[in-house]
């Protein structure tokens, strides 16, 4: 659920967040229509009861009453956010800024994504989530790393010249243990041979954007990415 600033700061004093959120208006993301005069009930961080209201609830001043509660977004695909880039600044402040800047528009949950650089700079930033996850920084899943395995062809907005293929190194790099979700946006077209077949027994979630010009691949491509359904988003 969107726990908005507002509701963080009014319980700041507590040391915890409220056990009960009372929702004037609940969208729960299954019914398809509001649902009036609802209570939210959380332990631990989770949602573990909706029920009606009661007169008691609308008086207890424990009770946080909100006009609107809805599931908050979860974003795969954020570059920046609150004033801070990730490719510029891969700090722990930094993806506090992005997290916190998402949230203030309902995106509870990000996959802070670094594009294409030179080298093996993706490293850096799968170090950076790594910490910020270990540190508990609200609202990072894990990290999106789009790039440098591009089309150098069909580079897009990407840097033609920090393009290249994956290598041996980059595979042990990426499949190593990460306590997130890692997404990793390449073209299939531009991998060796069995690599998809590793990223994908180690969890890491695949994805390619051809419709954005990062892919110029041919059929072969595509059915091998198919074969691997389970950890692929989609080929476009």
């Amino acid at each position: 659920m969107f726990i908005p600033r507002g509701l963080e700061a009014n319980t700041a004093d507590r040391g915890t967040r409220p056990s009960r959120v009372w929702a004037r208006q609940l969208f729960d993301g299954v019914s398809l229509t509001a649902l009036p005069n609802r209570v939210v009930e959380l332990a631990a961080g989770l949602i573990v009861a909706i029920r009606p209201a009661e007169a008691a609830d609308h008086e207890d001043p424990e009770v946080f009453a909100a006009d609107v509660v809805a599931a908050g977004f979860i974003d795969l695909q954020i570059n920046g956010a609150g004033g801070a880039q990730l490719n510029f600044d891969l700090s722990k402040t930094a993806l506090d800024q992005i997290a916190d800047g998402a949230r203030q528009d309902g995106t509870a949950h990000i996959l802070p994504t670094f594009v294409t650089a030179p080298g093996t700079d993706y490293l850096n930033v799968i170090a950076a989530a790594k910490a910020a996850i270990g540190l508990g920084v609200p609202g990072i899943l894990g990290v999106h790393v789009e790039g440098p395995f591009l089309s150098p062809q069909r580079a897009g907005n990407h840097d033609p010249l920090s393009i290249r293929s994956l290598a041996a190194d980059d595979i042990d790099a990426i499949t190593a243990a990460f306590p997130g979700s890692l997404l990793l946006t390449l073209a299939p077209e531009c991998l060796p041979e069995g690599s998809l077949e590793a990223l994908a027994r180690a969890g890491v979630t695949v994805f390619c954007r051809a419709q954005r010009g990062n892919n110029a691949g041919s059929g072969r491509g595509g059915k091998r990415w198919f074969g691997l359904s389970e950890q692929v988003l989609g080929v476009f």
